[in-house]
């Protein structure tokens, strides 16, 4: 009986690998990292480094009033595209998106991050409720998405982003940024195995 059973494991392992293969080799590569330490100041911000690449990285907020920062350097008038998603299995997270930077407008309600000559933020908010959910074959996993910057650089110069959870919630989430897909064989392979240890966390 063990024997069977083990069989079965196996066969239900290579289909899963052969989907999940299928589904990657027709899905254009995303630069995929994982954050591996705390963010949770502005001096220890997960510093990104091609932010017009399409990339995600997988994090979590861990306890209430947590907060995670990421850092990345444009010139004026780079596209700068921005989005979060939370896995529904984390039903009631909703985390907010705060982008400082120069030239960004004033927001009295958003106390500036001290990052440079920044004075000015955008805050991307979506309520709870009306999120709406999207299965990801990539990750097989089905995400709540959650809010979009999407806009010009209006200034050069470095940029903080900040993700929050105005209601103190803790969750899980992928923060995705850029439009420029790196085709190469590098990426491909990155692609492939990020995607695997996301799916092992997830799970």
């Amino acid at each position: 009986m063990i024997g069977f059973i083990l069989r079965v494991f196996a066969v239900l392992v290579v289909l899963a690998a052969i989907a999940v293969g299928f589904v990657l080799w027709r899905s254009d590569p995303v630069l995929i990292a994982f954050k591996t330490r705390p963010y949770d100041a502005l001096e220890s911000a997960d510093v990104i480094r091609n932010p017009q690449t399409r990339q995600a990285v997988f994090g979590r907020l861990d306890r209430k009033g947590d907060v995670d920062y990421y850092t990345f350097t444009v010139a004026r008038g780079t596209p700068i595209t921005l989005s979060i998603k939370t896995p529904v299995a984390d039903t009631t997270f909703s985390p907010d998106l705060t982008l400082f930077g120069p030239g960004l407008p004033s927001l009295p309600s958003v106390p500036v991050v001290p990052i440079g000559d920044a004075n000015g933020a955008i805050v991307g908010h979506i309520l709870a409720e009306k999120r709406t959910a999207a299965f990801d074959m990539s990750t097989l996993t089905t995400w709540y998405l959650g809010p979009t910057v999407s806009m010009t650089a209006p200034q050069d110069g470095t940029y903080a982003l900040a993700i929050t959870s105005p209601d103190g919630k803790t969750g899980r989430y992928e923060l995705q940024m850029g439009g420029t897909t790196d085709r190469s064989l590098d990426a491909y392979e990155s692609f492939a195995f990020g995607t695997v240890q996301a799916i092992l966390r997830l799970y």
